[in-house]
Order: C-alpha cells, then structure tokens, then sequence
C-alpha cells in the first residue's frame, strides 16, 4: 500500500475505502498514525457491548506494537442504522469506547473518534460538526486517492464482493470436475516421477516442473485464460503440493522476502532458465506498484478458476503475495478462505498469524 499523508479527518475517511478495497458498513476501522503519514490500518465487525471489551482486548496489542504517534477511531455505521448511547449489534458506539479505554491504559493518544453514517460523518469528541454532519468529501478532492489510482486499487462495494474475488469453484459448477481430475492426475503423475529411481522417472519429474514453472511464470507476466483449459490450470494448481515448489514461487513472487534458502539448489536453477527463456528479470512491484495490483488479480482469477476441492495451497499463495504487498484485506481474505479449505493449511496459518500480529512485510515496515 502506499505510503501517505492526510491533512484531516475528512481525507481520512475518503482514503480508507480505497485502502480497504471496499466500503465498510457496520466496522470499526483503526487508523494509525505516524506523524502525518497513515499506517496499519485494521477493520473489526461491530459487536455488541457484551462482546466490545474482548474484542478490544485482542486487538489493542497489535496496535501497540507499530509505536503509533496517534491512532483514529472510525465507527462506520449501516445504511439507516441510528448510533446511540444504548449500543446494539448494529452500533460502533461499544468497541469505539472500548478500543479508546484499551489504547489510553497502553499510553496510545486517541486524536479522534469519528462516525460515519448514510454519506456523513461527524466527530464525537467536538463539537463543531453540524448536526447531521458534514458531507464526505469527493475521491477528486482528496489528492491521497490518486496514489491508489495509479497503483490500480479500485473500491468495491461490499466485504462480500471483495470475499468472491477468492471464492474457487463450487463442487456444482461444470468445470469443478473436469478441472479436478485434471490437477489431479497432474498430481498423480508428479508424484510417481518422485518416487521412481529410474533415468526415466527423472526425466519425467524435470519435465513437469519445468511445466510447472513455466506456467507460473506465464501467469505472472500475461494472466490467465477466462476460461482456463484444464491442461493448463494442472500444472499451476497441481505444483504447489510440492512444498519446495510452492516456496519457491512464493519467494520468486516476493522477491526473497519470503526466505527459499531451503529449496533444492536445481529447482531453483530451473526456475533461472525459465525466466530466461521467457526473458523475465524479476517480479518488480516496487518499480511499479500498479504490476504488484495486476499481478494480485491474476493470482486471484487463478483462485477463481480453481476447484475448492484442491484450492487452499493457490489461496495461501495468493494470501502471502497480498500480505507482501502490504494488502491486508486481500491477504485476509485469502488466508481465511484457504483455513476454511484446509484448517491446518501452515502457510495460511502463518499470513494469518502476521496480520493479527499487525506485522508487516519488509517493504513496508
């Protein structure tokens, strides 16, 4: 994400969606700061008062530790809900009070606690917001969006929207099985070449990670089909069973954030002379942050296109690289799908692990 900085509460919450990924309804967003530059930003459900406490409790730690100068408070409240003094499920007013209590007793300054509600918003600790209060800003008005327009990052309209761009094929869709048995005999076949001895068995097993690097190499630089064939979604899918292969893409995607000193020095080879044979250098996201956002939607169309049968190690992939990027609802939402597949899935465990920690990726910190 990028790195930038707000001059008032009114950018804030125009930036945030766009930080996001989409709009939030009833969500407690957390804002940190460090001078004027925004930081971690952290989303939690709204919860009841009964729940607020605990929640607080959780969440509080993992602020403390990125040191914030200062930390924001937002309440976004639902279309039509009233934020009152009673609370409800509905209601931010409970956990705004209890992450205030929580970060006050750590030393946290809280500069503001604000509400938003049916395109407005107003402050509860002043009292110079005009009742209802005061018009969210335009995206045009805030120069902070034009560094999220111009590295791709687009708004959608719900947590649920923004969920589906993970969501692999259902068991009911036509293509799940075709495309299962397709990963599957791929899978098959990696595996006998594995296990064999012979010159032959050899052969076979360079072959199909030569297959296999080249595909991830090709998904990187040109995407994937709309309609992938199930020959050429196997090799993409079917690789990552292989531990050292899936670590390798991961630190080849990252950049060597993500330590691959532990795969086998010839697997690493191979994927040398693929990139050279498709003249690739590197995945450079820092050069051109709008390539880590494209990038980010292919892994994510190649989640899509994906059967849920076989899809928690693409959706760990896609949760590391987005947490890499410093994108933590995309990462999140990855991760908690991929745990959802297979909840003991270690690479999902460990992005999940990071993002409640608030620890950030190097590029970021």
């Amino acid at each position: 994400m990028p790195k930038i900085s707000l001059s008032g509460p009114a950018e804030l919450l125009t930036v945030l969606p766009f930080h996001l990924g989409f709009r939030p309804e009833r969500s407690v967003v957390v804002a940190c700061f460090h001078g004027v530059r925004l930081g971690l930003v952290a989303r939690l459900d709204v919860v009841g008062p009964d729940d607020a406490p605990r929640a607080a409790e959780l969440t509080v730690p993992a602020l403390v530790r990125q040191r914030p100068g200062r930390v924001v408070l937002v309440g976004f409240a639902g279309a039509g809900d009233e934020t009152n003094e009673a609370g409800g499920t509905d209601d931010p007013m409970p956990l705004l009070d209890a992450l205030r209590r929580g970060l006050r007793a750590e030393g946290v300054p809280v500069a503001e606690r604000l509400v938003v509600r049916d395109g407005r918003w107003f402050g509860l600790d002043c009292d110079c917001c005009p009742p209802p209060g005061r018009l969210l800003l335009e995206a045009a008005d805030v120069p902070g969006v034009a560094e999220y327009v111009a590295m791709g990052a687009a708004v959608l309209g719900s947590r649920d929207e923004l969920a589906r761009l993970v969501e692999p094929l259902p068991r009911e869709h036509p293509r799940h099985d075709p495309h299962a048995a397709a990963v599957e005999d791929w899978v098959r076949r990696h595996a006998a070449a594995r296990a064999g001895r012979s010159v032959a068995d050899r052969r076979a097993r360079g072959e199909l990670l030569d297959e296999a690097l080249g595909a991830w190499v090709r998904l990187a630089r040109h995407g994937l089909d709309p309609d992938p064939h199930p020959r050429d979604l196997a090799p993409l899918v079917g690789s990552l069973v292989d531990l050292h292969v899936r670590d390798l893409v991961v630190s080849w995607l990252s950049r060597g954030d993500f330590p691959g000193d532990h795969v086998p020095a010839q697997l690493a080879t191979r994927l040398r002379r693929v990139l050279d044979a498709e003249a690739v250098a590197e995945v450079d996201s820092d050069a051109d942050a709008r390539a880590g956002r494209l990038l980010l939607a292919r892994l994510e169309q190649l989640c899509r296109s994906t059967p849920e049968t076989c899809a928690a190690p693409v959706l760990a992939v896609v949760a590391a690289y987005a947490w890499w990027l410093g994108d933590g609802a995309h990462a999140s939402f990855a991760a908690d799908r991929a745990l959802l597949a297979d909840p003991g899935h270690r690479l999902a465990t460990l992005v999940r692990a990071a993002l409640e920690s608030g620890i950030h990726p190097p590029r970021c910190a």
